[in-house]
C-alpha cells in the first residue's frame, strides 16, 4: 500500500501526515484481539480547524463496537474537543463523552484505550478522561476492521470522518494495560515499559511498531 510522506516531528521520531485510514488489523484479527481485555496506543496531532466534526483517530466500528474522535471543525483558544463513542454490540447500552478543549491544536498527544473486559477507560497524556463499566464488546459474529484516521463500515476502511494530522507509533496489546504502565509509554515515548512483554504486543512490538516509517500494513 502506498503510505503519506513521513515527518519527523514526533515525540519518537518519524511519522505520517495523514488525511484517511490505514488498517491496523484485519477482521479476523480485530475480532479476536477485541473479544476480551485490550490496550490501543497512539500519538497523535491535529493540524487543522476546518476538519470534521468527529475525526476519528482510532475506530473500530462506533456504531457498534467504540471510537475515538477528535473535533476538528472547531478550536476555541487553540483547543478541540475529544469524543468517546461505545456502543455494546447488541445495543443494548450506548453511551458518549466529550472532554472538552482536550486536545491542542498542533501539538502531539498521546492516547490509550483500556479494556479490561468489563471496564473500557480512555486516557489522554496519561490522564483519565473517560471510564465506562459494563460494556459487552463480545463479537456474535459482527467483522470490523481496526482502523487510524477514519470511520469504519462493512468494507473496512471508510470515506468519512477523516483525521488532519500527523499519527504515529501505535501499539495495539493482547490486555488492558495498567494506568502505571500507560504513563510509562507517555513518559517514555518510543520504549519499552516494564511488564510489557513482546506475547502482549498484538501489534507493534520493538522495531516494528507504527512509526509509520514501516510498512507493515
Amino acid at each position: 500500500m502506498s503510505l503519506p510522506t513521513p515527518t519527523t516531528n514526533s515525540p519518537v521520531g518519524k511519522a505520517l501526515n495523514i488525511n484517511a485510514g490505514i488498517t491496523l488489523l484485519p477482521n479476523s484479527e480485530a475480532n479476536t484481539w477485541a473479544a476480551g481485555g485490550f490496550t490501543a496506543s497512539v500519538w497523535f496531532k491535529s493540524t487543522t480547524s476546518s476538519g470534521q466534526s468527529a475525526a476519528k483517530v482510532i475506530s473500530r466500528d462506533p456504531i457498534r463496537f467504540w471510537g475515538v474522535s477528535v473535533a476538528q471543525n472547531a478550536v476555541s483558544s487553540g483547543k478541540q474537543n475529544l469524543l468517546i463513542e461505545l456502543q455494546s454490540t447488541n445495543g443494548t447500552v450506548t453511551d458518549s463523552y466529550t472532554a472538552t478543549n482536550a486536545v491542542t491544536l498542533n501539538k502531539w498527544h498521546h492516547l490509550a484505550v483500556v479494556y479490561t473486559g468489563t471496564v473500557f477507560t480512555v486516557y489522554l497524556d496519561a490522564v483519565e478522561v473517560s471510564a465506562r463499566g459494563n460494556y459487552d464488546f463480545s463479537d456474535e459474529g459482527y467483522e470490523r476492521k481496526l482502523v487510524v484516521g477514519s470511520d469504519v463500515n462493512a468494507n473496512g476502511i471508510a470515506t468519512t470522518n477523516k483525521f488532519v494530522g500527523g499519527i504515529t507509533d501505535v501499539k495495539l496489546f493482547n490486555t488492558g494495560l495498567s494506568s502505571a504502565q500507560i504513563r510509562g509509554i507517555y513518559e517514555s515515548p518510543g520504549s519499552s515499559v516494564s511488564a510489557i512483554t513482546d506475547n502482549t504486543v498484538k501489534f507493534g512490538g520493538g522495531p516494528n511498531r507504527l512509526m509509520l516509517k514501516n510498512q507493515r500494513m
